[in-house]
């Protein structure tokens, strides 16, 4: 087996905690995360990890908020990992306003987290408190 066909092509994060948009081609090359504080190098690396198995660097599952702190708390979060193979694995997590059906009031609901695989979605998962 070649490995090769396991690297990271193409990595895209939309509005993954402190990154509102971030695309980088790794053309086969290795990566390395390097830079001044705050310049969300661990960021980064917390999106690869929960693309890839919907938890963050410390191992949890349950996560309250991904949104960047300036966009609304109903923005989609997407991190999207193209390998050379070919295969592409986007993870999506969002919460939704819900409208209480008794009262009308509107509250956001709890987050959804969808796996796709090469753009087939497999399943959704349900997180929450």
């Amino acid at each position: 087996m070649n490995n090769a066909t396991n690297r990271i092509k193409r990595l895209t994060i939309n509005n993954f905690r402190g990154i509102t948009n971030f695309t980088h081609l790794f053309n086969g090359e290795n990566y390395n995360i390097v830079g001044a504080n705050e310049t969300y190098k661990t960021t980064k690396l917390q999106a690869i990890v929960w693309a890839l198995n919907g938890k963050l660097l410390e191992g949890t599952s349950n996560i309250e908020n991904l949104t960047p702190y300036a966009m609304p708390e109903d923005t989609e979060t997407s991190v999207e990992i193209e390998f050379e193979s070919g295969t592409t694995v986007k993870r999506t997590w969002q919460r939704k306003y819900v409208t209480n059906r008794e009262s009308g009031e509107r509250s956001l609901g709890v987050p959804t987290q969808t796996i796709y695989i090469d753009e087939v979605k497999p399943g959704s998962i349900v997180t929450g408190k």
